[in-house]
């Protein structure tokens, strides 16, 4: 083989390299945290300030994991308040696996369940209202199977 015909085989398969890097690359999932990632940005100083009152009361939330349910227990500060908001249990590395939950406790309930089968690492996000205050608190978890 001529030293000609070497320099063509490796430019050749040098190209066919950086193709295959192309189409692998096309092929990956390029989910962001949010759709509204500018939006949220913007109001980043409000969700700074509920996560401040939540810091501010000692066991505000306390998030675990146990019976194939994710429990969110609130502190007994709010026992006597309706409590409404939302849960967000995010995966990070697969959007289609993110739970997203409403819910509204009533005066004396501060127990929330919420069943999870998934496993895998996340990140339990909890914003609430109380009497008119908002509230947020977020906590890691990794859920292996039981």
């Amino acid at each position: 083989m001529s030293w000609g015909k070497k320099i063509i085989s490796g430019y050749l398969l040098f190209v066919i390299g950086i193709l295959f890097l192309v189409v692998m690359s096309m092929r990956q999932s390029q989910d962001l945290v949010t759709k509204d990632y500018y939006d949220q940005e913007l109001v980043y100083q409000d969700r700074l300030d509920e996560i401040n009152r939540a810091d501010s009361i000692e066991n505000a939330v306390t998030i675990d994991y146990a019976n194939q349910a994710v429990s969110i227990q609130f502190a007994d500060t709010f026992k006597n308040a309706r409590l409404t908001g939302n849960v967000w249990i995010y995966c990070p590395d697969d959007a289609t696996k993110d739970l997203k939950k409403a819910f509204s406790l009533t005066a004396g309930n501060t127990l929330l369940l919420i069943p999870c089968k998934t496993v895998g690492f996340r990140r339990v996000k909890v914003s609430w209202q109380s009497s008119g205050i908002s509230y947020y608190k977020e906590k890691d978890l990794f859920i292996a199977n039981n």
